[in-house]
């Protein structure tokens, strides 16, 4: 089973709060930080309508807002179409490709697509900048699984419950094999 970190949306309120500035137009970062705000608070009180509006305006503003950007392919996974979650996701990368939370989604939408080989690039990608993220080295197990690896996943299992020793409920018995099936919790974190 997979999920996305809900505390990265407590971190990014965070960065955003703590920035000088997020847009390319100097004159009114200020805007631009308040939309993204009032964007996010939208989005944890589950209007998502409103949300997509207001990460639209901030992103007409600055093109390049990852944390719009990503918020917006968080929403299109929680909804169902990965084709433009994996496209956001992708255009976050473009602008920071050390972007966390956006490896660790894509990542689980390549594995859901049985990119293997890929998912695993991604996922070590997303430890290589955050190695205390235990769901990413749950999924990375799980991924080294599916591709025979059963070392590596057994060593990216036991990492994984060192770091949170609540996830080893969520780690199959020795016979069972993981599937690619396990569903991913989203929830929006900049």
């Amino acid at each position: 089973m997979r999920k996305t970190a809900f505390g990265a949306l407590v971190l990014g309120l965070a960065m955003i709060v703590g920035t000088t500035g997020c847009g390319k137009d100097d004159s009114g970062p200020k805007k631009v930080e308040a939309t993204l705000q009032r964007g996010l608070a939208a989005h944890v009180a589950g209007d998502i309508d409103k949300a997509l509006d207001l990460y639209d305006e901030v992103l007409e503003a600055d093109p390049d807002n990852k944390f719009a950007i990503y918020n917006i392919g968080q929403i299109k996974q929680a909804q169902g179409d990965k084709v433009e979650a994996e496209r956001r996701y992708r255009a976050v990368l473009a602008v920071d490709p050390n972007y966390g939370p956006a490896l660790f989604n894509l990542a689980i939408i390549r594995f859901d697509a049985g990119a293997n080989d890929e998912a695993i690039q991604l996922y070590q990608r997303a430890i290589a900048v955050n190695p205390t993220d235990a769901n990413a080295h749950l999924n990375l197990g799980f991924a080294y699984k599916a591709v025979g690896k059963q070392r590596e996943g057994d060593q990216e299992f036991a990492t994984a419950v060192k770091l949170d020793p609540s996830l080893r409920s969520r780690i199959p018995q020795p016979a069972v094999t993981p599937t690619a099936t396990a569903s991913a919790s989203t929830s929006p974190s900049p």
